[in-house]
C-alpha cells in the first residue's frame, strides 16, 4: 500500500475473516459477496472486528474491501479495495 502521492510504502495483513452467514452459496458466472469482519494489522498492532467485504466476479477476480465508515481504522484505506485474480 502507498499514499496517493506514491510515498510511504507499507503493508497490511487481513486475517481471521468471519462471514455473517454460516453457509455461503457461490454461484459460478455471477457476482458473489461475503460480508463479515476481519482483523487488520496496522503499525499500532492488530485491529479486530473490522467490517470487511469479499467479492468474487465470475470466479476469476476477487476484491477485498474494508468499510471506510468503520471508525476503527480512521478511514486509512479510504474507498480503495484490494484487487486480485483467481487462478
Amino acid at each position: 500500500m502507498k499514499r496517493v502521492d506514491g510515498s510511504a510504502d507499507h503493508t497490511h495483513t487481513i486475517t481471521e475473516f468471519s462471514a455473517e452467514k454460516a453457509f455461503i452459496d457461490i454461484v459460478p458466472g455471477s457476482l458473489n459477496v461475503l460480508e463479515g469482519t476481519s482483523t487488520v494489522s496496522t503499525r499500532e498492532g492488530p485491529i479486530a472486528d473490522v467490517t470487511t467485504r469479499i467479492a468474487f466476479f465470475n470466479n476469476s477476480r476477487i476484491l477485498i474491501a474494508v468499510d471506510p465508515a468503520d471508525t476503527k481504522l480512521s478511514n486509512h484505506f479510504g474507498d480503495d479495495a484490494i484487487n486480485g485474480t483467481i487462478t
